[in-house]
């Protein structure tokens, strides 16, 4: 990922979520109107998975610069998310709705070229949790200079 896509992604989550609660409201709305079946996966507090969302993404977008700080994380979350039996497709309609609330809060500060940045970004950290969720726990290691694009 080039230093100018992830200051992009920085920059962009920095005034898109400057009110995080809405942020979020208004992704999971976005992403439970694209999939209702969703919804089941949550049995706890969906307030709760919401704030920890954001933290998840808040806290890896500003770590985007080192990255090997960032999967010792993002793996037991994947693996927890084995246990909720969200899919690969969930993950797909999640970036759907990510991108489409961005977009919302961003108007026209949202380019191709910053969306080409959040996919590099959002593809990481799906196919992270999403390797994680498919390996046992402990077998599961990176190699963070083959991140590449999508």
């Amino acid at each position: 990922m080039l230093d100018a896509e992830k200051r992009l992604v920085q920059t962009s989550w920095q005034k898109a979520s400057s009110d995080k609660e809405l942020f979020i409201e208004t992704l999971y709305a976005n992403f439970f109107e694209m999939s209702p079946r969703s919804r089941l996966l949550f049995k706890r507090d969906l307030k709760l998975h919401q704030r920890s969302i954001v933290a998840m993404l808040g806290s890896t977008i500003e770590r985007l610069d080192t990255l090997e700080l960032i999967m010792p994380e993002l793996i037991p979350s994947g693996a927890r998310h084995k246990d909720y039996r969200v899919t690969q497709d969930d993950f797909e309609l999640f970036r759907i709705a990510l991108l489409d609330t961005l977009k919302f809060f961003l108007a026209q500060d949202y380019t191709e070229d910053l969306e080409d940045a959040w996919n590099t970004v959002y593809h990481f950290i799906a196919s992270t949790m999403c390797s994680a969720m498919r390996i046992t726990p402990g077998q599961l290691t990176f190699d963070v200079d083959s991140f590449s694009r999508p």
